[in-house]
């Protein structure tokens, strides 16, 4: 299974303590660039920065060949939609109403969208 994440369903699962479920449930999880910035910055809390530099062996960072910025106006779901589209993901993980209307937008669909 190909699940893609947007950084706050990563950030509120690091931060309540359950991030490993995403590990039991789809043994793999994928995030652009962007998205492993924003969970990077100095205002993010430490403990989802000390878990991303970690490096979970299940979670890899992977940039869309291409971006499209009309998608949406944060760039982490930009990249997040359209690394989504471009593997054929079974799941994008994002937890805005936002994001998940521009990707149906543009004929992205997953369970939950």
């Amino acid at each position: 299974m190909i699940v893609v994440s947007d950084a706050t369903p990563l950030n509120a699962l690091i931060r309540i303590g359950h991030i490993d479920v995403l590990a039991l449930l789809f043994g793999e999880v994928i995030i652009p660039p962007s998205v492993a910035s924003e969970l990077s910055q100095a205002q993010t809390p430490e403990v989802v920065r000390s878990w991303l530099m970690a490096g979970p062996s299940w979670l890899e960072v992977r940039k869309p060949t291409a971006v499209d910025s009309s998608i949406a106006p944060d760039v982490g779901e930009q990249e997040a939609i359209c690394l989504a589209i471009e593997l054929g993901a079974d799941l994008l993980l994002a937890d805005d109403r936002g994001a998940r209307a521009a990707a149906r937008r543009v004929g992205y669909r997953s369970p939950g969208l």
